[in-house]
């Protein structure tokens, strides 16, 4: 097989950063610490815990937020990643993880509550401002925060624009005029992250408010999401897949522009569990439980992942004049940390709900 892709140790020579959420996940640790540290007997988790999360809340701040990579080559947060789809998320990582530690008197959380308010005030204020439109639903992903934080602060003010963000998607996407899209940063399209983002936001709304609307909303939205999901096993040409004995069926594609698979499933499967509880409906749960295994075909014995499977012809990091040896193939190369801690949150979110997830 040829490819014009970058060898693995060239592609780590060139990332010597974090990021925080999307691809990076570098905040996601600390909450699935605090549920399952215990259980899998981890090294001085409290410890670690502890100086990552301090470590984070020195981001720095402009007026469109905080920044989301560190270099370590710089030694500085960078001022020019501050997207907020990765804002939004990585503010419900930590808040999630507040949630825990305040009930652990072992844990200093007052950095940790500080940054959180500065980022829900900066960003409430902005989505309350008359001027707030935003371009895709990638600012869905504000609602789940804000709304978490309307209650574990006290503040009536995240909840207002919570509810206007939740209310402005629905008025956008219910009625599937306009399909929910950009959820994702490495597409401009229809994709199921931006369907991933309502479903977080409406059920954590529908949770908090306990109002039909949002209910009804994230049935919604969770059957876009669905609609992003492999029913079948696609045939595989031979390959790396192949010598796997790999099976598509639970996996989900990012978007209409980048048609490989990815592991995000993971990361919707407990909201489609949460979903199916109170729904009463277990075709819901049913996908989730083969959504957690199936995303978990290619772990190795260190607990890595490869993504971007390649169930078609599209790959990012091919030689785009032949296609040859793309299908059935997939990258290793990436930065994958994100993979672990999608697994990590959603077992811990699933134990939370008191699922017995480790005999699936």
């Amino acid at each position: 097989m040829s490819t014009t892709a970058t060898p693995q140790a060239d592609h780590r020579a060139q990332r010597n950063w974090i990021d925080l959420a999307w691809a990076g996940q570098s905040e996601a640790y600390a909450y699935p610490y605090l549920q399952l540290g215990d259980r899998f007997d981890l090294v001085k988790p409290l410890d670690r815990i502890q100086r990552g999360m301090d470590f984070i809340t020195t981001s720095s701040f402009t007026d469109v937020g905080f920044s989301v990579r560190y270099d370590f080559d710089q030694k500085t947060w960078l001022d020019d990643r501050r997207p907020l789809l990765s804002q939004s998320q990585a503010m419900n990582n930590m808040l999630d993880a507040l949630r825990l530690a305040e009930e652990n008197a072992d844990l200093d959380t007052t950095k940790w509550q500080a940054f959180l308010r500065r980022a829900c005030d900066l960003h409430a204020e902005r989505i309350l401002d008359r001027e707030w439109h935003p371009v895709s639903t990638n600012e869905g992903f504000m609602i789940a925060p804000l709304a978490k934080a309307s209650t574990q602060f006290e503040n009536p003010r995240y909840l207002q624009a919570a509810t206007k963000a939740a209310e402005h998607y629905m008025v956008r996407h219910l009625s599937m005029d306009e399909p929910y899209w950009g959820g994702t940063l490495d597409a401009r399209c229809e994709d199921k992250e931006g369907a991933w983002a309502a479903l977080q936001g409406f059920l954590t709304m529908y949770d908090i408010t306990t109002d039909d609307r949002y209910l009804s909303a994230a049935r919604h939205a969770a059957d876009v999401v669905i609609s992003y999901v492999y029913v079948w096993d696609v045939p595989l040409p031979p390959g790396r897949l192949t010598d796997h004995n790999f099976k598509t069926r639970g996996w989900t594609t990012v978007s209409a522009q980048n048609m490989h698979l990815d592991v995000y499933g993971v990361l919707c499967a407990p909201a489609l569990w949460r979903l199916g509880e109170i729904t009463g409906n277990e075709d819901y749960q049913k996908l989730a439980r083969l959504m957690i295994v199936a995303c978990g075909q290619l772990i190795d014995p260190m607990g890595s992942q490869g993504e971007q499977m390649h169930q078609t012809n599209y790959a990012q990091h091919y030689d785009y004049d032949t296609l040859e040896g793309v299908r059935g193939d997939y990258v290793e190369s990436w930065n994958v940390y994100w993979i672990s801690a999608h697994f990590l949150v959603a077992a811990a979110q699933l134990d939370e709900m008191g699922v017995d997830w480790i005999n699936w």
